[in-house]
């Protein structure tokens, strides 16, 4: 059985070539688990935390084990993030450290247990990023391989830069400013590396373990791309920017309104406060920032302040400028990502600021074209 590092992301096994990859995974989605030995208890609401992530968004379940099992998750205190790959017939090693502990690590790791490859590796990927192999560390070319056409399956989930299971730009790189991972679509360069699932990837995992026959005879007619909840099938499971039982509201949490007119307005949009501590799950709040029928926005970004990186993974600005929001926005987290403007397709641009640690505060100048 193939180990992953925490660094890693991937594609999903293809049940239908090889009896191996069935076995990866896990019978009726249910998967044991156990903690080993003296596993840190400060540790283990971020383990169950990931684990929450997936059950309230998949027909997966994960389950303390009893002991009796053949086949279980062990959560061990290991050197760093690593998981299996998919289920391997008996005890499987599931490492989150101290230096682990965050929503993004766990529910990135628990992806591959469940059984799901890095996305960067599909066979697909030449159409949407490239790899600098002279600044790849020397050993880890392979984490680059493209897989086997013959032997994995996209199950026609499309290929996502903001996957939780795409590396970032400079994974593995020998020089830490220069590339490794170049999009194709240079607009997505801070995309690549997510802090959580995205849409697809959950998408992509209840496809993988047929979650949509517990909805079979419940018919819902969801909107605006939203997909039917695996969970409550009377309702659906909505993409950024939409809410309600049929994604034709807003959405719940923190949601602003800014109205756009023809003058240019600015806003300070700010999350988080000074000396905060990390926290495993992180904070988010969208701005929708509407035009008049048949306008558009453009929108300016002004200044960044707070945390600005060379990873947009502890906190950032989403900029989702296109009509279908199931696909995530390019994202900046210091001035020199941002772009000269932004321009809406329609009359809507949204923009999300996320945060786990310290402040994010972006200044943006606004207004309707």
């Amino acid at each position: 059985m193939q180990f992953i590092s925490a660094a890693v992301l991937f594609v999903v096994f293809n049940e239908v070539v090889s009896q191996a990859e069935i076995k990866a995974k896990w019978p009726d989605g249910t998967i044991p688990y156990y903690y080993y030995r003296e596993y840190p208890d400060f540790l283990k609401p971020t383990v169950r935390a990931g684990m929450d992530f997936w059950e309230r968004r998949t027909c997966v379940r994960f389950r303390e084990g009893t002991g009796t099992e053949t086949d279980r998750v062990q959560v061990i205190h290991g050197a760093g993030c690593f998981s299996s790959i998919g289920r391997d017939g008996k005890d499987q090693t599931f490492s989150i450290a101290s230096a682990c502990n965050s929503m993004t690590q766990v529910t990135h790791e628990l992806m591959h247990i469940l059984g799901v490859h890095h996305t960067h590796q599909r066979p697909d990927r030449g159409n949407y990023v490239y790899v600098v192999e002279w600044n790849v560390a020397p050993g880890g070319l392979y984490n680059f391989d493209i897989l086997d056409p013959r032997n994995v399956s996209t199950l026609d989930v499309p290929y996502d830069y903001a996957s939780i299971l795409h590396y970032d730009y400079f994974t593995m790189s020998v020089d830490y400013v220069k590339a490794v991972l170049v999009p194709r679509d240079p607009r997505y360069r801070k995309s690549m590396g997510n802090y959580l699932p995205s849409f697809y990837d959950v998408m992509l995992v209840n496809r993988l373990y047929n979650c949509a026959d517990k909805c079979a005879g419940v018919v819902v007619q969801c909107q605006n791309g939203g997909v039917q909840d695996v969970n409550d099938c009377t309702r659906c499971r909505c993409p950024t920017g939409y809410g309600g039982l049929y994604c034709a509201a807003p959405p719940d949490g923190c949601y602003v309104v800014l109205n756009a007119t023809s003058t240019s307005q600015e806003q300070v949009i700010e999350l988080g406060r000074m000396n905060k501590s990390d926290s495993i799950q992180f904070e988010e709040c969208l701005y929708a920032i509407k035009a008049q029928e048949g306008s558009r926005v453009e929108v300016i970004v002004k200044d960044v302040y707070g945390i600005q990186s060379e990873s947009c993974k502890w906190a950032g600005l989403e900029i989702i400028s296109q009509r279908d929001t199931t696909f995530s926005g390019p994202r900046i987290c210091k001035m020199s990502d941002a772009e000269s403007f932004y321009i809406s397709e329609g009359k809507r641009l949204l923009l999300k600021i996320y945060n786990r640690s310290s402040i994010s505060r972006f200044v943006i100048s606004y207004r309707q074209i």
